[in-house]
């Protein structure tokens, strides 16, 4: 951005009330230097001083835009350069006119009182502005100002089936984004992105959803992922092909879009590294029973306790060596343990309330409480509390249950087996999307608040801090090529990789097959399960 162009053009107004002008003197244009100054930003504040006679009422702005300085310099409020007229929000007493102007972008294609010919702008366009203060036929223009348009808010979700939307298949249509990884929008991760993308038109996001049924962190999102099945008869051949790392995946997709940085991950990982898939059909599928001092869930806490931890700084390590990003918001896992009443559930002969409260403790309590000990509550991870947001809808809530409580649900919903004792898409509005709408609301201020506080250095003192500011943002919002297909630097301890399932297959294949016989026959010719969520089909984000 050309300095001495942008200074021109923000002129910061003082404290005390400025003299009026002529009318025949030029108005003071004022904005932020270096604005739009951070990711996704493509508003432009504007602070205009009124001459005599004008009031919010008789004078137009306009901002009239383009790639090339000259035509803009040239244009008119009547020609075919791109603009748009600037809603004015406020007049102050000492006459001066505030008001605020949007970029048209790929997310918000006319997002001002008036756009004439508007022309979405994407990352990296060198853009040209001018201010016109129209009276009548009278018009006042500022001087032609040049910046860089930074790149989008970028935002990734990443981890296992909790993230992927396992169990909320969508109600119409191809019932996955990706039929491999059983990946859906209606994922309450994907939902808050949506809500988010919403409440902020002045802001160009792009989303990446990579998540994976059954993925671990480390095979999953740190190594290639084998996509197995949890119930032997469901294995099917396609589910063997490998899924490259998320990690790999969401670098190749910043790198071809030319995004400097990762802004916003979203991460849920933990429980398949700990056999959550065994855990559910030795306990909560077959008729088998997990009594409070059953070495089972003492071989399990012991795991926990140990693997957790590496597994999250194994994560942290792979974040900081592949990007630069500004906040990981991890999740822990809903219960799914109690119901209406609040008690554990009790469906015997499958899992009497013994079971559940010894499931518990053995698993999920330490499990949660493993991740928000290793995930910390740092400025750039944090834990987003999910847990207890599906208390009280569980299994054995049959009234308003938040999960796919039994083999019929999961088949009647998506065809399959996979989506048992995963939530389904009113238990994704109701616990995973709330929790993130409130944790990605933070993040986004934050992230704004950081450019605002560096485009802002300006004073004397901070002269050379702020020269070297201004160079870091141009090189941080500047679109450039990537490396896609890059080696991922990840460190995985060794023993963390294929480790021996903690608890022996239990029962028989006759026993699965006929489970999965009798579900499935229950729920030929039933309803998908109803409700009134719409679908959330959210497109990957590009320019």
């Amino acid at each position: 951005m050309s300095r001495t162009l942008s200074r021109a053009l923000a002129l910061l107004l003082a404290a005390t009330a400025l003299p009026a002008l002529a009318q025949d003197a030029p108005p003071q244009f004022v904005a932020y230097d270096d604005v739009p100054f951070g990711p996704g930003d493509r508003a432009l504040p504007l602070a205009v001083k009124l001459d005599p006679g004008d009031t919010s009422a008789n004078i137009a702005i306009w901002v009239v835009y383009g790639d090339d300085a000259a035509e803009v310099r040239a244009a008119t409020l009547t020609g075919q350069q791109p603009r748009g007229r600037v809603a004015i929000t406020a007049t102050s007493a000492e006459g001066v006119a505030r008001a605020r102007f949007v970029f048209p972008h790929s997310d918000n294609t006319t997002p001002n009182a008036q756009d004439v010919r508007a022309r979405k702008l994407s990352s990296g366009d060198r853009v040209f502005y001018k201010v016109v203060k129209a009276r009548g036929a009278a018009l006042v223009e500022s001087p032609v100002v040049a910046f860089v348009m930074p790149d989008k808010l970028t935002i990734a979700n990443l981890g296992d089936s909790y993230a992927s939307g396992e169990g909320a298949p969508y109600r119409t249509g191809a019932k996955w984004d990706n039929e491999l990884c059983h990946r859906s929008g209606n994922s309450g991760q994907a939902r808050a992105v949506a809500t988010i993308i919403d409440e902020n038109p002045e802001t160009a996001i792009a989303f990446k959803n990579v998540a994976c049924s059954g993925a671990q962190i480390t095979e999953g999102l740190l190594l290639s992922q084998l996509r197995p099945s949890w119930i032997w008869e469901e294995v099917q051949t396609n589910l063997q092909t490998p899924v490259r790392p998320q990690l790999a995946v969401v670098r190749d997709w910043l790198a071809d879009n030319g995004y400097a940085e990762l802004n916003i991950a979203m991460v849920s990982g933990g429980g398949n590294d700990v056999d959550f898939g065994d855990f559910v059909r030795n306990y909560l599928v077959l008729p088998g029973v997990m009594g409070p001092d059953d070495e089972a869930g003492a071989n399990l806490r012991r795991r926990i306790a140990q693997d957790v931890p590496q597994l999250y700084a194994s994560l942290r390590q792979a974040f900081d060596a592949n990007f630069t990003y500004d906040r990981v918001l991890v999740s822990e896992y809903a219960d799914p343990m109690r119901g209406a009443d609040g008690a554990y559930c009790d469906l015997p002969p499958f899992s009497p309330r013994s079971e559940f409260a010894a499931l518990d403790a053995a698993f999920l309590r330490p499990l949660n409480a493993a991740i928000r000990g290793a995930v910390g509550d740092g400025p750039k991870w944090s834990v987003v509390a999910t847990a207890d947001r599906a208390r009280g809808h569980g299994l054995c809530n049959d009234r308003e249950p938040y999960f796919n409580n039994h083999l019929v649900a999961s088949f009647a919903m998506q065809g399959d087996a996979y989506g048992i004792v995963h939530p389904t898409r009113t238990g994704h509005a109701s616990t995973y999307r709330p929790a993130y709408e409130i944790a990605l609301r933070d993040a986004v201020r934050d992230i704004r608040r950081k450019w605002a506080i560096l485009a802002a250095k300006r004073s004397a003192r901070e002269k050379a801090q702020a020269a070297a500011t201004a160079r870091a943002i141009a090189e941080r919002t500047a679109i450039r090529p990537g490396a896609a297909g890059a080696v991922l630097r990840v460190s995985v301890p060794a023993g963390l990789v294929n480790r021996p399932p903690l608890t022996a297959p239990a029962g028989d294949r006759a026993a699965i097959t006929d489970l999965l016989a009798r579900a499935r026959a229950e729920a030929t010719g039933k309803g998908v399960p109803g409700d009134a969520i719409p679908d959330n089909r959210i497109a990957d984000g590009r320019e």
